[in-house]
């Protein structure tokens, strides 16, 4: 809104700072919480931060959510996210937005905040929340003492440890605040004006000690604009979330990437339409497909990488000048208290930088996801993340996905694994990651409790390396695990060690694409699978399985009772295959997405004396009569015939149910 939120109102209009004015806005909040107490709506996020002014003064609330911002919960909501409760967010009751309101009364009324962050060391930050839980420690009112004693009162109520001491209702609140608004003498009557015309405002109206608003330094003004943005962002407001994904590259390298990518797009749809015709030879040609498209991509990953090379010679982008850059930014990253999320994807930052960047991970305490994807971070400079990991005690979320890593890398952070308790989800996807490092980050992750997610795909991992791994993932909590494309030859009895490895372990989701398993690795899986009981998400696309391996997998689906998503995308099974998966699904009451796209079931096999009505679409298709829970179904085939298609809607249609068809995961990949 014109003002912006409540506290950018009140600094930028020194006439609006009066008991009335401020107390004509505290009722405007009590007002709106009130109502939608009533209509049964509790905030969760009440702060003034959420609180926004229009131009005509109105107060308006917004933002309803759950964002954690420790200053403004209530002790009780507090103490379960300190210890890390899995229930933190349900406890949002009338009390807790009570609460939030006492304290943003006081920084509305002082203009300064409760608690003080900044300057704090993570063991200070844990005496404060352990101060704010247990009641012993609440905001200065020596910094309030202009305020009516009756409201001081009123607000130390709402700062009550215990729910069942504070203020029974908004309502009670808001009759306390009108009944002092009355009592106060009248004052002239002022035009609000809009953030433009605040030069406007007379001298002797102006505030005695108005904050000081952090300027830009000499360097600093030499960043790129939306890195100065980020650096008065992080040292003057409260931003949850920043996305500095790319801004230290040259727009010429985005542009020149860009072009590459599209270039390959438009390959790939020409190379997709021409192998439109060979799909109807019952000889598999997957592989060939897969081969010449991966050739494809990495001549243009060549191509790419020349062009960023040149653009970043000419624009002197050397190692030591980025992690001079960088260093005006992270120490305002590492300073802040109300960041939780960072994207800094894409950004080119090498060792030098990374050392200078680890210091955010030591010294900022709030800082929950953290996205460093796509940078050239390697050996040396995971050993500097490994450093910041250990001393970091709140970040849940880390994408390391896309960087040269290695082995070496993969062992600091094994190393960091090993007494970091907090982080929850890791992704080490494309970090070129071989055996020994697979090796070391099983060893950790025996030791790791935290852990609940592992993308670790597209790197070098072998035979060895993985059985590791997955004997480590048995012994662990871990919920999710992508061990697909690695750039080494499985083979067979290790694709066998880890499915059967799979009912010891605790994973829900599992991702094994790309990975050739072919028929055998297909029947390993579904003997597996038969009686397992934890997982819930089967990804096993482009893994060259044909249609005696998708028998395998329809008899797994008549007995597991556990599956809810099984992804088959491109692979080479036929429309017997597709068949038994069909009659499967008669009898699966489980399963609700099926991505069956691109597997040559839609036609029926020359000589095979069969008709269109035998094509494997038609037998899915007819599944769905029996079917109850199948929710999305992905059938698509380039050489689709389209009254195969409106068979299939028919079908649902007559059936009286909801199955949405989609032609690519993107369509679902919320549900995904």
């Amino acid at each position: 809104m014109e003002n912006g939120s409540v506290m950018e109102y009140l600094y930028r209009h020194p006439e609006a700072n009066t008991p009335r004015r401020k107390l004509q806005l505290l009722m405007d909040i009590c007002g709106a919480m009130d109502y939608l107490h009533e209509h049964g709506i509790v905030h969760t996020d009440l702060k003034p931060n959420n609180m926004l002014v229009d131009k005509q003064g109105r107060l308006f609330i917004t933002d309803f959510g759950f964002a954690k911002v420790c200053s403004y919960m209530p002790p009780e909501r507090l103490a379960l996210w300190f210890w890390n409760s899995p229930v933190t967010h349900n406890v949002s009751t009338r009390a807790g937005d009570i609460y939030s309101f006492g304290i943003s009364l006081y920084e509305i009324w002082s203009r300064q905040p409760a608690f003080q962050w900044s300057t704090r060391s993570p063991e200070e930050q844990q005496a404060v929340y352990s101060g704010i839980i247990g009641g012993t420690l609440r905001p200065d009112t020596t910094l309030v003492s202009d305020m009516p004693q009756e409201l001081q009162l009123l607000m130390k109520q709402c700062w009550a440890a215990n729910p069942d001491s504070r203020p029974k209702g908004f309502g009670v609140l808001f009759d306390a605040i009108s009944k002092l608004l009355e009592a106060l003498p009248e004052e002239p009557v002022f035009l609000l004006q809009t953030s433009s015309s605040v030069n406007t405002v007379p001298a002797m109206m102006e505030t005695q000690n108005p904050p000081k608003w952090r300027e830009l330094t000499p360097d600093e003004k030499r960043l790129p604009p939306e890195i100065q943005e980020a650096i008065l962002s992080l040292s003057n407001g409260s931003p949850l979330e920043l996305d500095l994904s790319a801004k230290f590259v040259p727009h010429e390298t985005l542009q020149a990437e860009q072009l590459a990518l599209a270039a390959f797009e438009a390959w790939n749809v020409v190379f997709q339409k021409r192998i439109v015709a060979m799909r109807q030879n019952p000889k598999p040609l997957l592989a060939f497909e897969v081969i010449a498209q991966d050739n494809e991509r990495r001549r243009v990953d060549l191509e790419n990488n020349r062009a960023k090379e040149e653009v970043e010679r000419r624009h002197n982008l050397d190692d030591a000048t980025m992690a001079t850059r960088l260093r005006p930014l992270c120490d305002a990253l590492s300073a802040n208290r109300s960041l939780l999320v960072l994207n800094f994807a894409y950004n080119r930052i090498t060792d030098p930088g990374m050392r200078v960047f680890a210091d955010v991970l030591r010294r900022n305490g709030a800082l929950r996801s953290l996205d460093l994807s796509r940078n050239k971070i390697s050996g040396e400079g995971g050993a500097s993340l490994g450093d910041g990991l250990r001393a970091n005690m709140c970040l849940s979320v880390l994408d390391l996905s896309s960087n040269a890593l290695g082995d070496s890398g993969a062992r600091w952070i094994a190393e960091a694994l090993k007494e970091n308790s907090t982080l929850s989800e890791l992704n080490l996807g494309g970090c070129g990651i071989g055996n020994e490092g697979s090796k070391v980050l099983g060893e950790a992750l025996k030791l790791n409790k935290g852990l609940k997610a592992l993308r670790i795909e597209r790197n070098r991992i072998g035979d060895a390396g993985l059985v590791a791994l997955i004997d480590a993932i048995t012994m662990c909590r871990m919920e999710s695990l992508s061990l697909s494309n690695q750039q080494s030859s499985i083979g067979s009895e290790t694709i066998e060690a880890i499915a059967e490895s799979l009912s010891r372990t605790n994973l829900k989701t599992f991702k094994f694409n790309v990975m050739e398993i072919g028929d055998d690795g297909a029947r390993a899986f579904a003997l597996a699978l038969k009686s397992n009981k934890t997982i819930e998400n089967l990804h096993l696309e482009l893994n060259k399985i044909g249609s005696g391996g998708a028998v395998h997998l329809g008899e797994m689906l008549r007995n597991n009772e556990t599956l809810q998503k099984l992804f088959l995308h491109r692979n080479n099974i036929r429309p017997t295959g597709a068949r038994a998966i069909g009659e499967a699904l008669a009898f699966n009451t489980r399963l609700s997405i099926l991505d069956i796209r691109e597997n040559s079931i839609g036609g029926v096999l020359p000589d095979s004396g069969e008709t269109d009505e035998h094509t494997g679409i038609h037998c899915i298709a007819d599944a769905l009569k029996a079917n109850g829970t199948l929710q999305y179904l992905g059938i698509f085939e380039y050489d689709m015939k389209p009254e195969m298609t409106k068979y299939v809607q028919d079908v649902i249609e007559s059936a009286n149910r909801t199955c949405t068809i989609f032609d690519d995961e993107s369509q679902i990949l919320d549900v995904i």
